[in-house]
């Protein structure tokens, strides 16, 4: 969906006494910000988790900064950290239309703007990183030679100077670059770092090389966050756009190809 959602999470505590194997932690999320106001009392439980997870739409006037700082005044220390989250912004610079099926109109354009609020709102709350998860682009740039490239430009500007971000594949990200460009990172005008599916260097971060998609980092005591590859074995990593649709199985990852018709009655191709 081209509307970006956000999470801001905030972890009120550290886990003295530490949580033991097989005991849940519960997460109340809000969909709105008056409901989230409801929640976010002075509850913090020692050896637990205090944990208030705040979602909103930035297109909307609410803004979430006053439930957060009124959480803050009743926290008894300080977050071991903050994070935010963004999914699919799919962006594109060309006008609204409808979906692959036709059920539901498309927001280019305003999927920018959208994502220009919410980095805006992550500096603002001072998070330790961005995490990016996938589908950043549109597959509609592959239309036009260098659509792609300059959409990058237009997203990865607001964060220039701001918190580290980190950037998960998806499948639009395969139909505009091929998982190599995405690896080794791709150049971006004005941009001071490439756009790459690694990790970016102030997270330093444990990985198998440099050029990995998966790696682990500590963004705090106590804590070890774990980036996955969702498209580490895929028919998409040539790049190009849609199988059957943009795609003749030639332009497939043969290996990736082979394993899926195998296991799958359909041709997947």
């Amino acid at each position: 969906h081209p509307i970006a959602s956000m999470a801001a999470v905030r972890l009120t505590h550290g886990v003295p006494g530490g949580l033991v194997q097989g005991q849940s932690v519960h997460v109340r999320i809000a969909s709105s910000a008056r409901q989230a106001r409801a929640m976010a009392g002075p509850r913090h439980t020692a050896g637990a988790i205090g944990c208030a997870c705040l979602l909103r739409s930035v297109g909307r006037s609410q803004r979430p900064r006053r439930s957060l700082h009124r959480r803050r005044s009743h926290a008894a220390q300080a977050p071991i950290f903050r994070f935010g989250v963004v999914a699919d912004v799919q962006y594109a610079d060309c006008d609204d239309a409808l979906n692959f099926t036709g059920s539901r109109m498309r927001r280019y354009r305003q999927a920018r703007r959208l994502w220009d609020n919410s980095v805006k709102w992550f500096q603002e709350e001072e998070v330790s990183f961005i995490a990016q998860l996938g589908d950043f682009v549109d597959g509609r740039n592959r239309a036009d030679e260098g659509r792609a490239l300059q959409a990058l430009e237009e997203l990865l500007l607001p964060l220039e100077g701001g918190p580290p971000a980190l950037h998960l594949v998806g499948n639009h990200e395969l139909y505009n670059f091929t998982r190599e460009e995405l690896q080794n990172g791709i150049s971006v005008p004005g941009v001071s770092e490439p756009f790459r599916i690694t990790a970016p260097e102030a997270l330093e971060a444990e990985a198998p090389s440099e050029c990995s998609p998966f790696y682990s980092f500590s963004p705090g005591a106590g804590w070890r966050i774990c980036v996955l590859d969702p498209y580490e074995f895929s028919v998409l990593s040539r790049g190009g756009g849609r199988p059957a649709l943009d795609l003749q199985a030639s332009d497939l990852e043969p290996a990736a190809l082979a394993l899926c018709q195998a296991n799958n009655p359909n041709d997947v191709t």
